[in-house]
């Protein structure tokens, strides 16, 4: 359910919670969710939203300052696309052109602005698929299970999950990482297929086949939040 943040003028998400607690969250796309306990009454919430106004604007305010907008892949517009700012063109044809400056997309006709956007992600997960491909049999080979699927999709805050059926999930937003971090990703989730966990055991195999995942994760923990703006 959408509403008004009081005194602002902000929409925020309200959604039912099974918790006990008030809670709220200013993603760094400036969504806000507040989730509420079943059978709260009025006037709790109106007090916590109340009670939280400032942190609220501050928050907003500076993701307004700090973060990037949603990508409309409008032509002109820039994407970092692996790591690399590159300029979105239109074109008349079909397909998509990677070029060290440019990512060209094609359409045979004139597309609305809702239509850019959904031809625009299309065409990175194309190209973030064609990058997986190229990695995940580097640490495939290392375990004993065979990957049953490989998706890729927008999330609001996973870079990627490893289920139980050996299915790995990539967050789209992948495409605007360097090389690295991408590799340190798949290397981490493909690890999860032998250790479903966080133990040392599991870090110790990660740390086996990617010695620089530290630094992939630091470097994530830095840029990530941001990068998740441009298609949220």
């Amino acid at each position: 359910m959408r509403e008004s943040y009081p005194g602002l003028g902000i929409e925020y998400e309200l959604r039912p919670s099974r918790g006990y607690h008030l809670s709220i969250s200013v993603y760094p796309n400036n969504h806000i969710v507040v989730r509420v306990p079943r059978r709260l009454p009025k006037s709790s919430l109106k007090e916590f939203l109340a009670e939280r106004k400032t942190w609220v604007k501050e928050k907003h305010d500076w993701n307004e300052r700090n973060n990037p907008k949603q990508a409309k892949f409008a032509s002109g517009d820039i994407l970092p696309i692996f790591h690399k700012n590159r300029k979105i063109l239109w074109e008349v044809g079909e397909g998509t052109s990677l070029l060290p400056e440019q990512l060209i997309l094609k359409s045979k006709r004139s597309l609305t602005s809702k239509s850019q956007i959904v031809r625009g992600k299309a065409a990175l997960k194309e190209l973030l698929q064609e990058k997986l491909e190229e990695i995940i049999p580097k640490y495939s080979k290392f375990v004993s299970k065979k990957i049953r699927a490989v998706r890729i999709r927008t999330m609001r805050s996973l870079w990627g999950t490893c289920s139980s059926e050996q299915c790995l999930t990539f967050n789209l937003s992948l495409i605007f990482c360097p090389d690295y971090v991408i590799e340190a990703v798949v290397a981490h989730e493909i690890a999860h297929i032998t250790h479903a966990n966080h133990s040392k055991a599991f870090w110790d195999l990660l740390a086996s086949w990617s010695p620089g995942y530290e630094k992939a994760d630091l470097w994530m923990k830095k840029n990530g939040p941001k990068l998740l703006c441009y298609l949220l």
